[in-house]
């Protein structure tokens, strides 16, 4: 039984991080990167990898966002990057309008790897195994629906 639930707890774990992949289009997070590098490079900064971290970060985050036009990052070096090897974490927010179009800060922390194709994009683990805690609490919560509405008629 240990086993069993184990072995769905993964699965339940991969099939979120393969959604949350599926969310961030690579080719849009690219083009959206591209702009902002060429917008700093324009007025002559010279950029350190950490920074261009930074910058793929808010090209993913701006998937996420309701309305992506009308948000405001702060500047490049009011982020925290941690950097292990080629994989940056990167944690910050933006100012961003809700779906209502009141702006509201948003919190995140993007996970993005340097390869030799360029950025690419890794969800973070927390966020994914969060997800799936969220599918097996509802799982759970109908569970106990279920039982509390055919216990009475069970026990008949």
């Amino acid at each position: 039984m240990a086993n069993f639930i184990t072995d769905f707890k993964e699965k339940q774990y991969q099939a979120q991080r393969e959604q949350m992949l599926k969310k961030v289009n690579l080719s849009y997070a690219n083009k959206a990167y591209n702009e902002k590098l060429e917008k700093h490079t324009d007025q002559g900064a010279e950029l350190t990898q950490e920074q261009k971290a930074v910058l793929f970060a808010q090209a993913v985050e701006l998937q996420f966002l309701k309305s992506p036009t009308g948000a405001v990052f702060p500047g490049l070096d009011d982020y925290i990057v941690q950097q292990n090897g080629d994989q940056y974490i990167v944690s910050g927010y933006c100012d961003a309008p809700n779906s209502y179009g009141a702006m509201t800060r948003c919190n995140f922390k993007q996970i993005v790897v340097w390869t030799d194709n360029g950025w690419v994009y890794e969800p973070d683990p927390e966020a994914v195994k969060n997800t799936a805690l969220g599918a097996w609490l509802v799982i759970a919560f109908f569970a106990l629906i279920i039982l509390g509405i055919l216990s009475p008629i069970l026990l008949l």
